[in-house]
């Protein structure tokens, strides 16, 4: 099997049976850390279908999410964006209930 070129990612089979495609994002921020995205698939097609998909918004330009988020703001923009396909009164009670969480 051919090798990956320097910025292509990588694929490899976890002991737990899934496989997973990681990229580096490079340094990035002002504590310039090292930042690398790790993507899951339950196949090695799936996965290396998941890094061509990242690798593209990342040649592109597009601002690859990895930054890590509070349940709090999960919720707060999962609330968002079902506010439009389900009642307003569910609504209300999704928002009373994700409040105290």
């Amino acid at each position: 099997m051919a090798r990956r070129g320097k910025g292509e990612g990588t694929i490899s089979k976890r002991p737990d049976g899934r496989w997973v495609a990681r990229i580096d994002l490079g340094y990035v921020g002002a504590s310039r850390k090292r930042k690398r995205l790790c993507l899951y698939g339950r196949t090695r097609a799936e996965a290396a279908e998941r890094l061509t998909a990242s690798l593209r918004k990342k040649q592109v330009g597009v601002q690859i999410r990895f930054e890590k988020q509070s349940v709090g703001e999960f919720l707060q923009r999962w609330l968002d964006d079902v506010r439009s396909t389900i009642r307003p009164r569910t609504h209300e009670h999704y928002e009373g209930t994700a409040s105290t969480a």
